[in-house]
């Protein structure tokens, strides 16, 4: 029974790192990515990996003001 899931353990990491759109980060303790599967290679660039993980996310907060965008100014 073990073997059995072990094996069904394994398909299942092999399909989420190939072919899944999920994105599956490893991050050491600074927050460098360390590992990337396919998808979020594919979506963040190839170069994610080594890089920090705050660097990756984007945000609009300093960029954007929704108040000034409703009020026209």
């Amino acid at each position: 029974m073990l073997n059995r899931a072990t094996e069904r353990d394994s398909l299942l990491s092999a399909f989420v790192e190939q072919h899944s759109k999920l994105v599956v980060l490893d991050l050491d303790s600074a927050g460098v990515v360390s590992r990337a599967n396919a998808y979020a290679q594919q979506l963040l660039g190839e170069l994610c990996v080594g890089r920090q993980f705050a660097e990756l996310l984007v945000t609009f907060q300093a960029d954007i003001s929704l108040e000034q965008l409703w009020n026209g100014s």
